[in-house]
């Protein structure tokens, strides 16, 4: 048939067969010459044959042979004919063929002419037969060692690839490839079967001889010399009936010296020197005179650039030089121990080393240099570059810096194939070949890389011997290992650096291949398949590739990566297949790096596209719908978002009105709460001064009682007062009475009113401004209000000792009244709710009174009302500016304006009253003035009542109260409170709770927190009536609380019992330590005394019993359990204990016969003298008196 070219449909070529045209024959072969064109037949029965391209037919050239399988054209256009009865040459020129070139008959089954020019010839049971067609010689196809190479004897085809490789088809032994070039690694293997040691190739040392002979040593079978010329080997053993003989076959080292004198050392055998002319060997010994010891075990033999001959002992063995003189290896350094290896670099320093270490030899003042490694030195080498380089057995290449100790490592991660090294050479390019573990390593000096060989690429094995390797004067590399040694030169060593094509192989589909699911293909690039299309639940994908590489497949790497669902390449070794499952819906690539064999990848190649495709219900329909669904969803959620912001919008707002309103409430009730305090304050000291006058007492108290009814009903006045005029100004009902007035002695009656209180306070008060007199128009009443409120505001908050300042400015059209203190000054943080009503400051220090939060408010808006501003400016810690601004008279309109001559005013008048009657109070008093009448107080044994309370007059009333009954102290507030209590031990303390600085409940709190004077009772009062307060005070520690207004009898009356209850559990512990008969108490109080009894008694004996051991015992706290032994006895816990102690003691003087000595320390006293003290202290009576007066009926009652 005859095809044009690209296309499929061909036709048939007639057979011309002499007059004949034949349509039926039998083609066995066809050839075409590559020069001419011609088309060469071979048709069966018929003979050799030729295509006509003219006539386009087929015409017979020669009819001698009938048979043919294939046909071979050689360069002179000769064709080679081989039969089933041999090989034949048809020549063109003559028309004729030659005889068979077989005797007997061949069976030929294929030809080829290599390009080296050698005609292979495939037999049917002879193999293949190689023809030199120069000489026309044949034989067979063997290796370099004379072995068959092919897996069968039956040939079937013939190939030769592009890199001259040939394949060869065979029957039932597969495919057989022979390499271009033959394997540059020629291995030597010692066979002989008269020798049975299994140690004959395993070799372990070289050395090239002057002879050219090569000494090799062997690992348990001795030395043999090798005679390259003659392929001829001489063997040395160990004999022992021969002390000429080499005295070990483990040998481990081989060397010739300058001499040209063979060395060789051996493990167990010391070392051991060749003698030509006997052809034996003599023995030397390594003495060590340190250990009085040979040391067999000689590792390593080296001669340095002095002639020295170096050995080196193994297993704790040490160094050795041979002293040449005395014939003999002397000790060298017992330091340098198990050396295993030895070199020298180009500056003469000898290197050495052992098992964890790296040495430089100092082979003068043996002042050696140890660098640490931590793995066997294996070997040493400094390359033709300066590089040093030290190979290990465990850490790779080190190329080690000699400057400075450092190195860099070259191990598996960095591309060395092993990380044990063992020999190191040098070929005369610079490259380095190293011995390992598992095959040899050749470090290409200019391209940086590692490249491995192993044993198929022809190696003997991949495990090296340590010290089996030499270079000889050829340049020749030897490598010696467990199956004999390999030798080569280096630049015969061919390595391509060609990446091979990949290809997908095969690919399966949820298990199956492609081939049976041929509907998922949706691209074939020729016979490629390039395109899949598969549905998701078929996701599951193996892929098999491969890179056709014959000369060394384990050398090459794959990288492959799948675009779409791999992060990054994934690099595999000898696996070339990959499996991906449950890939999602999309399209994704195959790419695939492929390796050279020295590991280096290359670019990606692209061998398949996948396209999974999705489910239903997430295709683009199903998103569209899903689209459609989501609008109308979001709409709906939009929408109720819409209404639910605008709901929440509104309940925010009512929530927040709702606030305000409460925040309001709250302080207006505060508000509220504090004026009640004020009102009922002044209705006590109302009450009870009227009370007092009822019942008839003396003038002088009459009168008093009655100045303080008319000062504080006056208070009450001024209260009422304010609050109207509040409630006037939030109703914007407030009508002002204007009239033209004159400022300046407006500003000087008001501080006039101040000047007495400004002297009692020891404050700086001054008013500057007032020469000009310069009229206004206003309401003279809102005027002065305003005034006074800024006033008391800076005495307020003014310490004493500070300035205030009252200040009259005139400018062009107003008028400018300006209040300056140096007080505690306003943060900014609250600086914009000065104004707002009942607004109270809170200061830092919390040592001034709030006020009542409607002062500036009450200002501000009178200051508005009268056409004016009232502003402020301030510095915290530093002092406060308030500026009134109001218009002078002639620019305020004056209809209705009466001008009246500044009178008395009523306001000021009353203030100026009230100051006059607070003073006179200050010395009306009726209370003892007289010194005398002070100190008979003290000295009378009264108790002690602490009064706390800021209202003078209120202190003043209690002490009325209770000034004949108590030793009478006072303080305005709780922190001088608390200060007069510790130091005053008061037995009473009488509080109100809104006070300055500190309140009433804060100071219970710190009283009743305070071991000291935790004990006092406190009585608190207040004008509240709010049961949170009343909880409060009571959770602080307080033991009553009384409201405002109260009756002096439930006063006196909570006093009395409270003290009487105190009084009468301290009487009961006195009775229980003194022996006296007692009463009934709360069972509490009761049980704690039996408690502390029984701690005590059993601890009796024991002088150093401590507080801290009672209150562990008792289950208390040092400061609760001082607290509750000061409340039952009023005494300190030392104390207590003593009373106790003393107790026990008068229990034992009247119940049992004791001395007074014994009982004494029995109760844990250790001076008796001091015992008889407190004893006499406590009963009033001395010990002795005591067993006089109690023992007899006592002890004849206990003997009963």
């Amino acid at each position: 048939m005859l095809f044009k070219p690209n296309s499929d449909i061909g036709s048939q070529i007639a057979l011309l067969d002499g007059t004949s045209r034949r349509n039926h024959y039998k083609v066995n072969t066809i050839r075409i010459n590559d020069k001419n064109g011609d088309v060469w037949l071979f048709v069966d029965d018929v003979g050799l044959c030729k295509y006509d391209k003219k006539d386009n037919n087929i015409k017979v050239v020669s009819r001698n042979a009938r048979q043919g399988n294939c046909l071979e054209i050689d360069n002179d256009q000769n064709l080679w004919l081989g039969s089933n009865k041999g090989l034949y040459k048809y020549m063109p020129a003559t028309n004729t063929f030659s005889d068979n070139y077989f005797k007997g008959n061949y069976r030929i089954t294929d030809l080829y002419i290599a390009r080296t020019g050698i005609l292979w010839i495939a037999s049917d049971g002879k193999g293949v037969l190689l023809m030199d067609l120069t000489s026309k010689k044949l034989k067979p196809l063997l290796s370099a060692d004379g072995k068959e190479i092919l897996n069968s004897s039956s040939i079937l085809n013939l190939f030769e690839d592009e890199e001259g490789r040939k394949w060869i088809s065979t029957l039932r032994g597969g495919i057989n490839v022979i390499e271009a070039k033959e394997n540059p690694f020629k291995s030597v293997v010692y066979n002989d079967s008269r020798i049975k040691n299994p140690n004959i190739n395993f070799v372990s040392s070289f050395a090239e001889a002057s002879d050219g002979n090569i000494w090799i040593g062997s690992n348990g079978s001795g030395l043999r010399c090798w005679n390259r010329n003659k392929n001829t080997y001489t063997f040395y053993y160990n004999d022992a009936n021969n002390n000429r003989s080499l005295r070990s076959n483990l040998v481990t080292s081989v060397i010739e010296d300058y001499k040209n004198t063979i060395w060789v050392s051996t493990w167990y055998g010391g070392v051991n020197r060749f003698d030509k002319a006997t052809n034996s060997f003599e023995h030397y010994s390594c003495y060590n005179p340190f250990t009085d010891l040979e040391e067999k075990q000689v590792w390593f033999l080296y001669e340095d650039r002095n002639k020295n001959l170096w050995a080196s002992t193994s297993n704790d063995g040490t160094l050795y030089k041979l002293n040449r003189a005395l014939n003999q290896f002397e000790l060298f350094d017992k330091q340098l121990v198990n050396i295993q290896c030895l070199a020298e670099d180009k500056e003469g320093n000898l290197w050495g080393g052992n098992y964890s270490s790296l040495i430089k030899i100092d082979k003068q003042n043996k002042k050696h240099i140890t660098y640490h490694i931590g793995y066997t030195v294996r070997c040493i080498h400094e390359d033709k570059f300066g590089n040093f380089w030290v190979a290990t057995q465990g850490d790779g290449l080190l190329l080690f810096n000699r400057k400075d100790g450092s190195y860099t490592r070259f191990d598996e991660t960095k591309g060395l194939q092993s990380n044990s090294i063992l020999r190191i050479q040098e070929d005369t390019h610079g490259n380095l070949w190293m011995s390992s573990f598992t095959g040899l390593i050749k470090y290409d000096a200019k391209e940086k890389i590692f490249i491995k060989f192993s044993r198929s690429d022809g190696l003997q094995s991949n495990q090296f011997s340590f010290n089996g390797s030499a270079i000889l004067k050829s340049g020749e590399l030897l490598f010696g290992g467990i199956k004999g040694f390999n030798i080569f030169y280096p630049d015969s060593v061919y390595t391509s650096s060609l990446k091979p094509n990949v290809f997908l192989t095969a690919v399966h589909i949820n298990g199956e291949p492609i081939e049976s699911n041929i509907n998922h293909i949706t691209k074939i690039d020729l016979d490629k398949v390039t395109e899949l299309t598969i549905p998701y639940d078929k996701a599951y994908i193996s892929l098999d590739f491969v890179a056709p590489e014959y000369s060394a497949p384990d050398k090459i790497r794959y990288s492959y990566y799948l675009e779409g669902w791999d992060k990054k390449f994934n690099t595999v070794n000898a696996e070339h297949s990959v499996t991906y499952s449950h890939l999602p819906e999309g399209s994704y690539y195959f790419k695939v790096k492929v390796s050279d064999i020295f590991g280096i990848l290359g670019n990606e190649t692209q061998l398949l596209k996948i396209k999974v495709l999705p489910p239903w219900y997430r295709t683009w329909w199903a998103y569209l719908f899903y689209l459609g669904l989501a609008t109308v969803l979001i709409y709906i959620y939009v929408t109720y978002k819409s209404n639910q912001h605008r709901l929440k919008y509104e309940v925010n707002l009512a929530k927040l009105t709702i606030e305000k309103e409460k925040e309001l409430t709250e302080k207006k009730m505060s508000f509220f709460t504090y004026i009640s305090h004020e009102f009922r304050t002044p209705l006590t000291l109302i009450i009870n001064p009227l009370k007092e006058i009822v019942l008839g007492k003396d003038d002088v108290e009459e009168k008093k009682g009655l100045t303080v009814v008319y000062r504080n009903a006056k208070r009450l006045l001024s209260l009422v007062d304010q609050l109207l005029l509040f409630r006037k100004v939030e109703a914007d009902e407030q009508h002002l009475k204007t009239e033209m007035f004159s400022i300046a002695d407006l500003c000087n009656d008001v501080y006039l009113c101040f000047q007495q209180h400004a002297v009692s306070k020891n404050i700086n008060f001054s008013i500057e401004g007032i020469e000009n007199k310069t009229n206004i128009i206003a309401d003279k009443e809102k005027i002065e209000i305003i005034l006074f409120n800024l006033l008391s505001n800076a005495f307020k908050f003014t310490p004493n000792g500070g300035i205030i300042s009252l200040r009259l400015d005139e400018k062009e059209k107003q008028i400018e009244i300006i209040v300056s203190d140096s007080g505690c000054g306003i943060s900014e943080d609250v600086s914009h709710r000065m104004f707002q009503p009942f607004y109270q400051v809170k200061t830092k220090e919390g040592n001034h009174p709030t006020g009542f939060g409607i002062g500036l408010y009450l200002s501000k808006k009178l200051a508005e009302a009268n056409g004016g501003t009232l502003s402020f400016t301030s510095e915290e810690y530093k002092g406060t500016t308030f500026v009134l601004t109001l218009q002078k008279s002639d620019t305020v309109e004056s209809e209705n304006v009466s001008v009246s001559e500044i009178k008395g005013n009523s306001f000021l008048e009353e203030l100026v009253e009230d100051l006059a009657l607070e003073k006179s109070s200050l010395t009306e008093t009726g209370y003892p003035q007289n010194k005398s009448d002070i100190i008979n107080k003290l000295t009378s044994g009264l108790p002690a009542m602490l009064i706390v309370d800021d209202n003078k007059d209120m202190r003043d009333l209690l002490k009325q109260i209770f000034n004949s009954s108590f030793n009478i102290y006072e303080a305005e507030d709780g922190d001088d409170g608390y200060e007069c209590a510790k130091k005053e031990i008061p037995d009473i303390i009488i509080s109100d709770i809104m006070m300055k600085r500190m309140n009433g409940i804060e100071f219970c709190s710190k009283v009743k927190s305070d071991t000291a004077i935790g004990h006092i009772p406190v009585i608190l009062l207040t004008a509240s009536s709010s049961t949170e307060i009343k909880l409060k005070g009571i959770e602080g520690g307080a033991e009553d609380y009384i409201t405002k207004p109260f009756d002096k009898e439930i006063i006196v009356a909570s006093v009395k019992n409270i003290l009487s209850r105190r009084n009468r559990l301290q009487q009961y512990f006195f009775n229980t330590v003194t022996l006296q008969p007692n009463f009934n108490i709360d069972n509490e109080y009761k049980d704690f005394i039996e408690q502390c009894i029984k701690i005590t008694e059993k601890h009796i004996d024991d002088p150093d019993f401590t507080i801290k051991t009672f209150s562990r015992e008792i289950g208390m706290s040092h400061p609760k359990l001082y607290k509750k032994v000061k409340s039952v006895s009023g005494l300190s816990v030392n104390v207590f204990i003593r009373y106790l102690r003393l107790r026990k003691a008068a229990e034992l003087l009247i119940n049992t016969n004791k001395t007074i000595n014994e009982v004494t320390y029995e109760v844990g006293f250790r001076d008796i003298k001091y015992f008889r003290e407190q004893f006499n202290k406590l009963f009033e009576i001395n010990p002795s008196e005591y067993i006089k007066r109690y023992r007899k009926p006592l002890g004849n009652k206990s003997n009963t």
